[in-house]
């Protein structure tokens, strides 16, 4: 027959073998005692004698030829034969089998002729090798023999073997067969559909009597049930029972037909299923219950009975009578509901990223409504993977669904503990964020939403959540806004304690509360008293921590920035004293203090990261801006607080409200320097330097002002940075230690390079503090990089004619610093540096001159009488004034001496050229009675060092050529005197005066010459004194006559004929014996200074000299001439 093929005759005589053969293994399976077969037990016995083998055997023997023979009979079951009538429903009900009555498969004699019971766990067993086999054969050729109907069957049945078949053969021939079939949605939909018609069922029943009698009328079940139950005794139950079993079977067949969809990619038409799908979905999720609860259900009592017939949908049948049964129904079907909703939102993610579904297509707000709904982390964790699809695909679609979405989210945190939902949480947080920021949304929406929900989260998930939303988000809308907006709560939860409070109230009388409110005034933030200010500011400060440091730092900066332009309090922004203000000051310079963070500095500044380190300095100089800018308006806020004082009528009320204003302020400001210092250790001092001078590139003259203080602050400093690097780089090549070096000073020095900028600057303090810091660099670095100073030396000499009088001053302060550092190296510009430093200083002293003379007129008017009080005011102002300017021509003067201190020091015989105008200005007279800013002793340093520094070769000339200019200078400051001149010149030349002389001003000129012709003296060696000692002999004994021309000046028998010798000489005349006597006691020091270094055989004709000198005297005092007389006895005297 199989030869031939089989003829319609050949597979009905084949299918009704099989069916024999089928009943013969059900009633002969393990466990059935039929009695057929308690007839044949002498038989078996008789057949088990004859083979020598036990009762048993014989049996399982003719069982295992059963099976043998009907699967070969299978083998009949061509494509062909499918169309003979009987052959094709025997195969179905073949495969159907385990999910239908026995009766229904011609086998209700194996179930003692029940219609309705179904095969036994043993039964099946025994036919499943058959159905195994008859499961291997179905493939596309056979099922494509069937009629739709039969094929919609045997679908089902294959689908419902896969899922459920107890026998595992049968389940993976099913599998194999469903890969093979041409599965259409055609198939699935009425499976996915069936609980939509439950639904309608179960409505129906809930009708009112009437019209629930017609419909039971229409239905041949319902009126067999009718006819069986009494109309009295009808259980009120069993209705819904039975609804909620037909509910389960409705929900199983869904989930098989979802399973198949999970796996099998060849589904055709899957883009029809993404509407019945969501109509699924809506009826599910009033079903869906707990999928653990099942599994609760397994391990109860009773359960594993139910297990073992391999059907659940047979088994909450046969249980649904009894209430414990019902109880476990409705259980079932939640749990059932449940694990569909899952694989329902699985599938539509498969559909959503295999690109089946149209935009918009699929329902978000359905979605959501899951995941509220959900009571598993499953199901949830589904919904939200679906959500963060289509947040990807269709973001505008789901853009008025993100902050519901955002709650869901938090629910999920809330609840789910294992690390796989928090992960599918944050990727759904991820997906949402794009799309509500490409809809021009802002992030402080998102930021709020989820800080307003961290009290109710449980503390170890509020972190992660955070830092999902941040990495989320971009920079400039993630760590910054989230920042801020803790800050804003934790001010305001702050506010509205104290506003809770009035008067803090603390105890105690009415002094203890003013205490303390001054105490909270000056020193405490609104850094908030409670718990939650307290988390939030510690979560916020942890959240910054899983941040790179730059992108940090960069978010402090912003910060800073928009607490100043925070309008949320009245539509202005807030001063910089105010709470938020200082409260985000004082979190930064917290975090900046933190470990990270110093040691991400510390590696940022080897060589082997330069990107690193540049991204973090730029990120510190964000930092550094936005300080000076709060210092700017802390410093606008108390000038304007000053000035309305001023201009004001004061009142209890204001000026208490001032004083609480300006301590808020002092506080503000100490915060700010405080964030400043943790900005210095977190920099090193090159890189803090470097970022000070790039603030003083700030637009703001303010700004650039406060860099600029707290640069020459810093390089003030340096000094022991320099030495640290030094000792840091000792073990190290020369070449790598130099470099470190230049490093450092490079930084120190680079505000030089700004100078040129910084001196056309309008501000003249903004001038004045470049020069300062320039100043300040030079001093500490000038001599590491001196080509560096020589390059801006000429911009800091042109700023010495700056109209501002203190540009003036700190640019000869800069210059003198400048010589000192470079020493040598300035000769090529020493020509302007000199010539600058000598006309400041003449500039000078005629600006002292200036402002003596006008003193002296103040004074003679004082001496009148009859002063109106307003004349006196007005003097009394004009006084200040030239005050002012007295002390600024002083300062210049001292600026201009510490230059040529500077240049002698350094260039020593270079300076010769101008020797005469720097010896005219160390002996004239304002310089020698100026005590202001330390002129004088100034002078006397650089008399004292020119001598030292300068050779008698080219001292000697310019300094005799300057006796006669002295004794000039001598005579025109008789006339004139400033308030302790005499104490400064007696200061001046405290070397050279002997103790307890005491003398004006008007012959202080000529003692100090005579003082530095002793030091000059001094300083020869003997081989230099021998060749010089005749021209210093010669001017000394012109300095001894001076006792001479003062007597006879004195006496009055000499009269000014115009001569410059006679001009002198009227000039002396106006001298005291004490001023002569101090002129001689100079010059008889000078002369002794330049005995000690002669010989006895040189000093003979230098005393034989003198004597000469002396005679001569005598000689003249001996004629009638009275003017001789009085020249001899000078000389006499003198000698």
């Amino acid at each position: 027959c199989a030869d031939r093929g089989p003829g319609a005759a050949a597979a009905q005589a084949a299918q009704q073998l099989l069916q024999q053969l089928l009943l013969a293994l059900c009633k002969h399976s393990a466990g059935s005692a039929t009695t057929a077969a308690v007839k044949q037990a002498p038989l078996w016995k008789q057949l088990a004698s004859m083979q020598g083998i036990s009762v048993a055997d014989a049996a399982a023997q003719l069982q295992q030829l059963r099976t043998i023979v009907a699967v070969d009979l299978l083998q009949l079951y061509r494509p062909a034969a499918f169309s003979v009538q009987g052959v094709a429903s025997s195969y179905i009900q073949l495969v159907q089998l385990p999910y239908v009555p026995a009766a229904s498969a011609g086998l209700g004699s194996a179930v003692g002729g029940s219609d309705w019971q179904k095969l036994t766990h043993q039964q099946l067993a025994a036919v499943a090798p058959v159905r195994s086999a008859a499961l291997q054969m179905l493939d596309a050729t056979v099922f494509g023999w069937l009629q739709p109907a039969q094929q919609q069957t045997v679908f089902a049945a294959v689908l419902q073997a896969h899922a459920t078949d107890a026998a595992s053969e049968c389940r993976r021939a099913a599998r194999a067969a469903l890969e093979k079939l041409p599965v259409t949605v055609d198939m699935l939909l009425p499976m996915l559909q069936r609980l939509g018609f439950s639904a309608d069922s179960q409505q129906q029943q809930h009708l009112p009597k009437q019209q629930a009698k017609r419909t039971r009328r229409s239905s041949t079940h319902s009126q067999q049930t009718c006819e069986q139950a009494q109309p009295m005794e009808v259980d009120a139950s069993a209705v819904p029972a039975a609804a909620e079993a037909d509910s389960v079977g409705a929900i199983d067949d869904a989930v098989t037909a979802l399973e198949l969809l999970q796996w099998k990619d060849s589904v055709q038409g899957r883009q029809q299923l993404v509407q019945p799908l969501q109509d699924l979905l809506r009826q599910l999720i009033p079903l869906m219950g707990s999928i653990a609860e099942a599994y609760r259900e397994q391990d109860a009592p009773g359960a594993a009975d139910e297990a073992e017939q391999g059907d659940p949908v047979a088994a909450i049948t046969d249980a649904a009578a009894g209430t414990v049964a019902a109880s476990r129904t409705a259980v079932a079907a939640a749990s059932a509901a449940g694990y569909a909703v899952q694989l329902v939102l699985l599938v539509l993610l498969q559909l959503e990223q295999g690109g089946f579904t149209d935009a918009g297509a699929v329902d978000p707000g359905l979605v959501l409504s899951c995941a509220s709904a959900a009571p598993d982390g499953a199901v949830h964790n589904a919904a939200l993977l679906l959500l963060a699809e289509l947040a990807k695909s269709s973001p505008d679609v789901v853009l008025g669904h993100v902050l519901k979405a955002l709650a869901v989210i938090q629910q999920s945190a809330a609840l789910q503990e294992d690390s796989h939902s928090q992960a599918i949480a944050a990727a759904a947080l991820a997906a949402l964020v794009p799309a509500w920021l490409a809809a021009g949304r802002g992030s402080g929406e998102l930021w709020g939403c989820l800080i307003e929900a961290l009290p109710g989260l449980p503390a170890p998930r509020r972190l992660k959540l955070l830092e999902t939303l941040q990495t989320a988000l971009p920079k400039e809308a993630g760590l910054p806004v989230g920042l801020l907006l803790v800050m804003q709560g934790v001010v305001a939860a702050q506010s509205q304690q104290q506003v809770a409070t009035p008067g803090n109230k603390l105890g105690g009388g009415k002094g203890k509360q003013q205490t303390t409110a001054a105490h909270q005034d000056a020193d405490s933030l609104p850094a908030a008293e409670g718990d939650e200010s307290e988390w939030l500011l510690g979560l916020m400060a942890a959240l910054c921590e899983k941040v790179p440091v730059t992108e940090r730092l960069e978010a402090f900066a912003a910060v800073l920035q928009s607490c100043l332009q925070d309008t949320s309090v009245d539509k202005q922004p807030l001063p910089a004293h105010a709470p938020l203000p200082r409260l985000a000051v004082t979190f930064v310079t917290a975090n900046l203090k933190a470990k990270s963070v110093l040691s991400a500095a510390a590696a940022a500044t080897s060589a082997a990261a330069p990107d690193a380190h540049s991204a973090l300095q730029r990120a510190c100089r964000f930092i550094m801006a936005q300080a000076l800018l709060h210092l700017q308006q802390l410093n606008l806020t108390q000038a304007d607080d000053q000035q309305q004082g001023d201009s004001a009528t004061p009142s209890p009320n204001s000026s208490k409200g001032s004083r609480k204003r300006q301590r808020a302020i002092r506080a503000a400001a100490a915060g700010v320097y405080q964030l400043l210092a943790a900005l210095e250790t977190v920099q090193d001092c090159a890189s803090y330097l470097q970022a000070l001078v790039q603030m003083s590139r700030h637009p703001i003259d303010s700004v650039q002002r406060r860099a600029l203080k707290l640069l020459a602050a810093r390089l003030l400093k340096a000094q022991v940075d320099l030495a640290d690097t030094e000792a840091a780089v000792e073990g190290l090549p020369a070449a790598d230690r130099q470099a470190a070096v230049q490093r450092l000073a490079q930084a120190g020095l680079a505000i030089c390079q700004e100078l040129p900028r910084l001196l056309q600057a309008q501000s003249a303090l903004t001038r004045q503090l470049a020069l300062i810091a320039a100043d300040a660099g030079i001093r500490q670095f000038g001599n590491v990089l001196p080509g560096a100073v020589l390059e801006r030396l000429p911009d800091v000499a042109a700023a010495v004619s700056d109209v501002a009088p203190p540009v003036r001053v700190s640019a000869l302060t800069c210059i003198a610093c400048g010589v000192a550092a470079v020493g040598p190296k300035l000769v090529p510009l020493l020509p302007q540096t000199a010539s600058v430093a000598l006309a400041a200083a003449q500039n000078a002293c005629k600006d002292l001159e200036s402002y003596v003379h006008r003193q002296q007129q103040h004074q003679q008017q004082d001496s009148e009488q009859n002063q109106g009080s307003g004349s006196n005011a007005a003097r009394q102002q004009t006084d200040g004034a030239m005050l002012t300017r007295g002390e600024e021509a002083a300062l210049q003067l001292a600026g201009a001496l510490a230059v040529l201190e500077a240049l002698v020091t350094a260039l020593g015989a270079f300076i010769n050229p101008y020797l005469m105008t720097v010896l005219q200005l160390l002996l004239h007279r304002q310089v020698l009675a100026c005590s202001t800013a330390g002129v004088a002793e100034t002078a006397a340093r650089l008399r004292a060092a020119l001598p030292a520094k300068i050779s008698p070769r080219l001292l000697l000339e310019p300094l005799m050529a300057q006796w006669d200019c002295a004794l000039a200078a001598c005579a025109g400051s008789s006339s004139s005197s400033v308030a302790g001149d005499s104490k400064a010149a007696a200061a001046a030349d405290a070397s050279g005066s002997a103790a307890g002389t005491s003398y004006s001003v008007s012959a202080a000129p000529a003692v100090a010459f005579l003082n530095l012709v002793a030091a000059l003296a001094s300083s020869m060696e003997p081989a230099v004194a021998v060749m010089y000692h005749e021209q210093l002999a010669g001017l000394l004994l012109r300095a001894l006559d001076t006792r001479c021309k003062w007597v006879v000046a004195y006496s009055g028998q000499q009269r000014g004929a115009g001569t410059a010798e006679d001009a002198t000489a009227a000039g002396i005349a106006q001298f005291g014996s004490a001023e002569v006597h101090a002129i001689e006691s100079a010059a008889i020091k000078a002369l002794a200074a330049l005995v000690m270094k002669l010989s006895e055989s040189k000093f003979k004709p230098l005393f034989l000299r003198l004597v000469e000198w002396a005679n001569a005297g005598s000689s003249a005092a001996a004629s009638d001439s009275s003017r001789s007389s009085a020249q001899g006895q000078a000389r006499a005297a003198a000698f």
